[in-house]
């Protein structure tokens, strides 16, 4: 079965998603949820498949559409991964190549004088790899018995310390010489590196693991090759030596050890040297090899080439298929979880948005085309896609009976002010929806400070939360009214647990900046909502006369945007809690 996501389609999903977070939000609905309702609904029907699948189909659009806006030479970071990966794939197998090829050449050097050490060279090229293989599956092991996963991998240990001196180096040397703002920039970038790290670690494993692979597959190539050119082309003599009285009856048994895996199927003259053959290639420092025979100081070449191919080259083959295996487990389990992913679910999945102006009735977002793309007519769409007018006619006539949004007196005097976004009633469900909408939306708890509170109806809150996180209310708590912490914490486990919730919602106003009490206070929410709990933090503005939910200045979201990302947890979002 064929994965439906590949590294560089990640990578371009998170390019383009990194793009979106400066955009304008409103334009962002407008043109996800046009995709949606002229590329992507209509080839579904009334169900909707797999986060999944709806993100790699949105994915798919968004590439035609940065090709159309940027031309032909647009370059995506999924195909530069691609000619890099291929350009390093080529590098591993060269280099492993000469570095086999070379050191076995100049290893297998015969001056007529001194026969080739049969012990040197598998001791070389045979128990050195068997050892490193040893170790390779002992931590394989001990990850697979603890439990521990991939943070004991030794090359994702390397990775991550790599990654933790650079930060120390940044902080101590450089965050000194810039200023606030920069600084706040560049722990952003740095905090969202070490999310996406965290979030994607084994694919990032498996890619360098198959390149090791690949280089030490090459090298035992490289090997074998330069042995065979050796044998053929230059008279190469092999034999033993050793200080201790080893007799060579014990070398002939541990050789038909050695040729276990292949003696089965290979007569005994080619699979292993003869036991005759051993004795006359023992050579003695005073003696020389005048006295010894031809015939048996060429007898140990097959079994050398054998032990090269079983012991070195097919291991490494295996390993390598292993690798490719584990980066298609790595990718089938992949899901588009993130913060990102989720605004990104809930702006195609969500009732199209309009915003009120000095009384003017606003067009419907939903029969309004996705920004950069052309109009696709009959045929030459996704199936159905046609009929896309007509199917967004009805819920357009439904929306002209609804009251229009008079906006308020300070919006029209505001220069550069941007309305805030009115959602639109949402039409009846199809049959057989209702699951369908089930796994794109998810309750939260939702925590609101004690100064704000009073101001912030359960009902109020309940309506906004759909419409901006995609989720519905669960339970409502107030905090900060006490001082203890633990207090608080211990409360907020009890409620999150008993109501089932899948992720806390904090409301916080975004004028107050983002102390570090407060950062601390999001890493305990965090453990306490697990690995797959959502961590929301609602922001409003200034609190005006009838409502806290007023919108958030530009300045204000920015900071607290960058201020989540540098605590560098996939699971930290921010959203704009405004009134219609």
């Amino acid at each position: 079965m064929k994965t439906l996501w590949r590294i560089p389609d990640i990578l371009d999903l998170e390019y383009l998603l990194a793009q979106d977070e400066d955009t304008d939000p409103a334009e962002l609905a407008r043109r996800d949820r046009g995709i949606y309702l002229e590329f992507i609904g209509p080839q579904d029907g009334d169900s909707r498949p797999e986060p999944g699948v709806l993100l790699h189909r949105w994915l798919q659009i968004r590439r035609r559409m940065a090709k159309e806006e940027g031309g032909a030479g647009t370059i995506l970071p999924g195909r530069l991964w691609e000619e890099i990966y291929s350009l390093l794939r080529f590098l591993a197998m060269l280099a492993g190549l000469v570095a086999g090829g070379g050191l076995a050449y100049s290893f297998l050097a015969y001056s007529g004088t001194r026969p080739v050490n049969v012990a040197l060279y598998l001791g070389t090229f045979v128990v050195t790899q068997q050892c490193l293989l040893l170790l390779l599956a002992t931590l394989a092991l001990y990850r697979l018995l603890s439990g521990r996963g991939l943070r004991s991998s030794l090359l994702y240990s390397l990775l991550a310390r790599l990654v933790t001196n650079l930060l120390v180096r940044l902080r101590g040397g450089l965050l000194r010489q810039l200023d606030a703002g920069r600084r706040l920039r560049l722990l952003a970038v740095l905090g969202h590196g070490s999310a996406r790290l965290r979030s994607h670690g084994s694919l990032l494993l498996w890619p360098m693991f198959i390149l090791v692979q690949l280089f030490a597959a090459s090298f035992n190539t490289g090997v074998l090759a330069a042995t065979l050119v050796k044998v053929v082309t230059a008279d190469v003599a092999f034999g033993w030596q050793s200080t201790l009285q080893v007799s060579a009856g014990a070398v002939a048994r541990l050789v038909r050890l050695l040729a276990l895996p292949w003696s089965w199927f290979l007569p005994p003259g080619i699979s292993y040297p003869s036991l005759a053959r051993i004795e006359g290639s023992r050579m003695v420092l005073k003696d020389g090899i005048y006295h010894l025979a031809t015939t048996d100081l060429v007898s140990w070449w097959p079994f050398l080439c054998l032990a090269v191919l079983f012991y070195g080259l097919l291991p490494r083959l295996a390993l390598l298929l292993a690798g490719h295996l584990g980066l298609r487990r790595a990718l089938a389990r992949y899901r588009c979880d993130g913060p990102a992913c989720s605004r990104l679910l809930h702006r195609m999945l969500a009732p199209g948005l309009r915003t009120g102006a000095s009384g003017q009735g606003a067009q419907p977002a939903e029969s309004s085309t996705a920004p950069g793309m052309r109009r696709t007519t009959a045929g030459s769409g996704p199936p159905d896609a046609g009929g896309w007018e007509e199917r967004t006619a009805g819920l357009a006539e439904s929306r002209r009976s609804v009251p229009r949004r008079a906006a308020p007196e300070q919006e029209e005097r505001t220069p550069g002010h941007r309305p805030p976004a009115v959602p639109e009633p949402q039409p009846a469900p199809p049959a057989g929806s209702v699951e369908d909408r089930a796994r794109y939306q998810a309750s939260l708890l939702a925590l609101v400070p004690d100064e704000l509170h009073d101001q912030c109806p359960r009902e109020i809150l309940a309506e906004l939360l759909p419409a901006r996180t995609g989720a519905a209310l669960a339970g409502m708590l107030r905090i900060g009214a006490e001082d203890e912490m633990a207090g608080e914490l211990g409360l907020i486990r009890d409620l999150f647990g008993a109501e089932e919730a899948g992720g806390i919602l904090v409301l916080q106003e975004a004028w107050q900046p983002p102390i570090r009490e407060f950062l601390d206070f999001l890493a305990r929410l965090c453990d306490l909502a697990g690995r797959e709990g959502r961590i929301i933090v609602a922001l409003v503005g200034r609190p005006e006369p009838g409502t806290i939910f007023t919108p958030v200045s530009a300045l204000d979201l920015r900071i607290w945007h960058q201020s989540l990302a540098a605590l560098g947890d996939p699971r930290l979002e921010v959203v704009e809690m405004v009134a219609p």
